[in-house]
This record gives structure tokens, sequence and C-alpha cells, in this order.
């Protein structure tokens, strides 16, 4: 289970994991409830950026924080399209990236999925997709917009991000109450489908 979520502090509230109700994300607080709930069921931390953490942030201790427990957990601080703002973390969140080339097109098929160059050379490469119109569903008794891509296309994509290593994360509209787009749902089945099928060939 990865766990994502710009609403982090708030998620965790509202879910009690701080017995005291005060959450303290830039001291790891955060991180170490939740790993007191989750333990190695949690395989990767991507807490958000845009105001969650400043620039000066303690990064070692959280990374430390982050991995307490299970040391193989990926961290990854989102720094949302800024400059990666610091070495102590795993992964390149992502945000902004549309396209499995990666930030400045630099991963290459057969490549090992991570940067080579630039601020975020080392990290593991990942992209964040918006699959259908927003990062969430904000509109009141609307109906889901389409996703994207078709079928071809979402698997010509996903090849794209095999080819280079690169992880996609999509970003699904979901309404408060958790409902998801029975269409979008059963275009990534079909995916899904479509890749296995290729995988299965002798």
């Amino acid at each position: 289970m990865a766990f994502s979520s710009l609403l982090l502090a708030a998620a965790l509230q509202a879910q009690s994991f701080v017995p005291d109700g005060r959450l303290h994300p830039e001291d790891g607080t955060v991180f170490m409830a939740v790993d007191a709930r989750l333990s190695d069921g949690l395989t990767a931390f991507q807490p958000g950026g845009q105001g969650k953490f400043h620039r000066s942030a303690p990064w070692e201790s959280l990374d430390r924080a982050a991995k307490a427990g299970y040391p193989q957990r990926l961290v990854g601080f989102d720094a949302w399209e800024l400059v990666n703002p610091t070495p102590f973390h795993d992964s390149c969140t992502g945000e902004g990236c549309q396209e499995p080339r990666g930030f400045c097109g630099v991963l290459r098929p057969g490549g090992d999925g991570r940067y080579p160059v630039g601020t975020h050379a080392g990290l593991q490469a990942s992209a964040c997709l918006i699959t259908e119109k927003d990062w969430g569903h904000f509109t009141r008794n609307t109906p889901f917009p389409p996703p994207k891509w078709t079928v071809e296309e979402l698997a010509a994509l996903l090849d794209g991000f095999i080819a280079r290593r690169n992880v996609p994360i999509f970003n699904l509209e979901i309404t408060q109450d958790g409902q998801l787009s029975p269409q979008t749902v059963e275009l990534f089945r079909q995916a899904r489908r479509g890749l296995e099928r290729r995988v299965e060939r002798p």
C-alpha cells in the first residue's frame, strides 16, 4: 500500500492517527503515527509539498522518521514543480510530469528509471497524471468527465513508462464518499488485460 496525499495532515487527524489531535509534520510525528498503525503494510510515503514543508525542513530526520520500523520504505517529498529540495529521499514524486520521458525528457528506454542528471539526479522517476479533468471531483451532482485516453492510447502510454521504468501515478477524480467513474475503472481494467495478454505471449 502506498500513501500519497496533499491533505496528509487533515486525513490523519480525521482518522485519529495522532492521539492528541496535534500534527507536527516537520518533526516526524505524522510519519511515526502512521507507521505505528500500518507498519510494513505501508510501502511508500509521498507527503505533499505545497505548504506542508518549508524549503529548509529537517529533511534527514524526516526521512529517518518516515522509515522507522520499515527501513526499505520509499520516501519522496513532493516538491511540486520546483527543484528537488533534499538528498534525503528516494524518489522524485513527479508532480507536473505528464509523460514517460520524465522532466526535461532525459529518461531513455532500457534505463534504470532513475534521473541521470538535474536536481533530481539519482532519484527514482515517477509522474503524476490527471486521468479525467481535475485532481478531484469537486462539482456537486455532476457526472464524471470521460478519461483522457482510449484503451489503445493508455496502453501505449503505459508501454512508454514501462520501457523507461518511470512509475506513473494516475490521479482519478473521486467524490467525497469514495466513488470513482465506472468508465475510468473499466478503461484501466481493459488496459491491464491487454498488458497481461502481451506478457503471457511466448
